[in-house]
């Protein structure tokens, strides 16, 4: 699994043409008309899980980062500050869900 600090949720795509025409796209490639288009339920669930996966990530492998990621054609970052590791520790604990215990590896540190 990559390292998922870096990863952001997707969102809509809007693209306009010289000749007035524009179209629509969310995260998924879905259209306005199609059934689930934008999904305010779907994004937050994903979002709540996505935020506990990385501060899981974070609680069992440190504040270094696992691989590089680029972003606009630069590098991005090899270790997370104090705070922002604390941040993502946070999220864990935040975003679990009830009665779900957190994991237990022998990678922790």
């Amino acid at each position: 699994m990559p390292d998922p600090r870096s990863l952001h949720l997707g969102g809509e795509i809007l693209i306009g043409y010289n000749d007035g025409r524009s179209e629509a796209f969310d995260e998924y490639g879905r259209r306005p008309w199609h059934s689930g288009y934008s999904s305010d339920t779907e994004r937050d669930e994903e979002s709540r899980t996505l935020y506990a996966f990385k501060g899981e990530f974070a609680r069992l492998f440190g504040r270094a980062r696992r691989g590089a990621s680029t972003e606009f054609g630069e590098v991005g970052r090899t270790e997370d500050s104090e705070e922002y590791h604390q941040y993502h520790l946070d999220q864990e604990k935040k975003h679990r869900p009830a009665g779900l215990r957190p994991r237990r590896d022998s990678r922790a540190q």
